[in-house]
């Protein structure tokens, strides 16, 4: 209801604004009603472009393709995803770029087309850093590559990489637990921070009262 009623005060070609219809367009593809979120998507996908933003394009082409396919249009859904690689190289947007060519790996391991799916996942690892944040990616890769070699009955390979997402997997739970840690700890101490200013608050209270009595 917000983003129904804020979008129309929106200024157009706003990160605001794509923010907006992508929400409502989530909303609708939660609700599996893909024909009204096909269209708020492609509202978006268009600002986006206007934009030059790869980041939202990436957003509203990724949930058109699983729209896509889930009307088992494969071709429809390559085309979008190539779509996200081609702008997100064009933008020298490299963080987009990887995660493009990753779920357009995924979808060349769906149709079978190995070969283009190894280039994708190969040209994605160049993008790799050694820090946190790339952990999720690397195992996505090793996970798809594992997949691709156990096809080719490579299995040396596949068990290498299956050790490997193992590993990055484990070290992804990690950071996981280490985030939920520190939320549990945020919230433990806010708790004890809320109880201490009612404390505060009684006692403050209380000496105002005895104040009043005497």
């Amino acid at each position: 209801n917000f983003f129904f009623k804020s979008l129309p005060f929106a200024k157009p070609n706003t990160r605001e604004k794509i923010n907006m219809l992508t929400s409502i367009g989530l909303n609708y593809f939660n609700d599996k009603n893909y024909q009204k979120a096909t269209i708020y998507f492609n509202q978006a996908k268009q600002d986006a472009l206007s934009r030059k933003d790869s980041a939202w394009l990436g957003i509203s082409n990724g949930y058109l393709s699983k729209i896509a396919l889930i009307n088992n249009n494969t071709n429809l859904a390559l085309r979008l995803l190539k779509t996200n690689v081609y702008y997100s190289k064009k933008y020298n947007e490299s963080l987009d770029h990887m995660r493009s060519l990753l779920s357009l790996a995924k979808l060349y391991i769906i149709e079978k087309k190995w070969d283009l799916a190894l280039g994708s996942i190969q040209e994605a690892q160049t993008y790799f850093e050694d820090k946190p944040y790339f952990v999720v990616y690397q195992a996505k890769a090793y996970k798809l590559l594992a997949q691709i070699a156990s096809v080719k009955k490579d299995y040396i390979h596949e068990n290498q990489y299956l050790n490997k997402y193992i590993v990055y997997n484990e070290s992804l739970q990690k950071q996981r637990d280490s985030a939920l840690l520190q939320r549990f700890t945020w919230k433990l101490e806010n708790q004890k921070y809320q109880s201490s200013l009612s404390s505060a608050d009684q006692k403050h209270n209380q000496e105002k009262l005895l104040y009043l009595i005497f």
